[in-house]
């Protein structure tokens, strides 16, 4: 098998980005320089070092004290509940484990056959304690809808697959690189490197892995077909995972890293212009971000996988994973919470003109954002934020957090 064939079986939306992510979990170090990685000859090596060490035996002496858990201990002698600070002795992968579960454990998708409709929603849980037993009354917080679009819409954008075929010979360095989550593209703007960066890297990771926990399910439940199932003509240049095409995954996780990239700058789109004269290097950091994200978008259009629909949808559901995630996160600018957006496909037909446009980064996802009038797709999304009663964000997804903007303050 060719080394282009290799990565090809291997590439995927989201698979690759999956496989990525477990390599940079194994391990901290070499067994020769980590004390944390005992191999086999070192651990035979103990035993008896064991009983050299350990004399006279039975006597062993509780030196729980030494341990830095029990310093300060809860009123049974153990460590205290709910410390985020011993989150921090953890490895990556145990790191990486309780963020998402953490931060997944209040979102539902639900699905509505009969409306073409995939909801995903916050739902804020009060537990009320009664005798032995314990109620739960819950509260849904819509995050995101999307009915999706008829056949008729994807059938007008085919002619747009085909033409941005002429594209692929410039951009197929660019495919080939992008096909798991290109962190080398978004370091070229920002330098991300491991040492300056790791707790906003961690970041990035726990909210791609989100990205994806939500949107393959929406995927399947909306089930519509990549452009190849329209026309044998389109040949795509990779192949992609076995899965539906709307949203588009790389076009969700490109627009929640451009998002979450400028808020950690200190940008926010819904802050007032700079005045005159002043450093617009903000605004500059996060056009770049913008138009790196389209770039991602357009090239799965050029490469034969998408059409420019899924990326509208995935700009919306990444922006608005974006705001949410920044909202538990307890970030200023976001304290008002998230803009609850939908994405009504019904209310496209064939023959609207935008269907015949490319993908635009530009267009208004609600009243708030964009210029213009919204678009029959968006016209839904006229409600200002909406913050879930009674949360105090917090917990370990603020804390990684914060330990992300101080890496940002250092630079300042």
């Amino acid at each position: 098998m060719s080394r282009l064939q290799g990565e090809q079986g291997e590439q995927g939306e989201q698979g690759e980005f999956r496989r990525r992510w477990a390599q940079g979990m194994q391990g901290t170090g070499s067994p020769q320089s980590s004390p944390g990685h005992i191999d086999g000859a070192t651990s035979a090596a103990l035993v008896f070092n064991r009983e050299a060490v350990m004399q006279p035996h039975g006597r062993e002496p509780l030196a729980l004290r030494l341990n830095r858990g029990f310093r300060r201990a809860a009123a049974d002698g153990l460590p205290r509940l709910d410390n985020t600070e011993r989150f921090d002795h953890w490895t990556p992968d145990v790191r990486h484990t309780l963020l998402v579960a953490e931060l997944m454990q209040p979102l539902q998708l639900h699905t509505a056959a009969g409306d073409n409709r995939v909801t995903v929603h916050h739902t804020q849980v009060a537990w009320t304690a009664a005798a032995a037993n314990q109620t739960a009354q819950g509260t849904a917080y819509p995050l995101y809808s999307i009915v999706r679009p008829s056949r008729k819409v994807f059938e007008t954008q085919l002619p747009l697959v085909n033409d941005w075929a002429a594209l692929r010979a410039e951009r197929l360095p660019e495919i080939l690189t992008q096909m798991g989550v290109p962190m080398a593209y978004w370091a070229s703007v920002v330098d991300l490197n491991a040492t300056t960066f790791r707790y906003t890297l961690e970041l990035l990771h726990l909210a791609l892995a989100m990205t994806v926990a939500l949107n393959i399910p929406t995927k399947h439940h909306l089930a519509c077909p990549r452009p190849v199932d329209y026309s044998p003509g389109i040949q795509p240049v990779i192949s992609a995972d076995r899965y539906a095409a709307f949203p588009g995954g790389h076009a969700c996780e490109a627009f929640v890293v451009a998002r979450l990239l400028a808020a950690l700058a200190g940008y926010h789109p819904t802050q007032p212009p700079p005045p005159a004269g002043a450093d617009t290097g903000l605004k500059d950091l996060d056009t770049q971000l913008q138009r790196l994200a389209t770039r991602i978008t357009n090239n799965r259009v050029v490469a034969g996988l998408h059409f420019p629909i899924d990326g509208t949808a995935g700009r919306m559901v990444g922006e608005t994973v974006a705001e949410y995630l920044l909202y538990r996160c307890g970030h200023a600018t976001q304290a008002t919470g998230w803009v609850p957006r939908q994405f009504l496909g019904g209310a496209l037909e064939g023959k609207d003109d935008l269907l015949k446009l490319g993908f635009n980064r530009g267009e208004a996802l609600d009243k708030h954002t964009g210029v213009g009038a919204l678009p029959p797709h968006f016209a839904a999304n006229t409600s200002g934020p909406t913050a879930v009663a009674g949360l105090v964000p917090g917990g370990l997804v603020a804390h990684l957090y914060q330990q992300a903007v101080r890496e940002w303050e250092v630079l300042l």
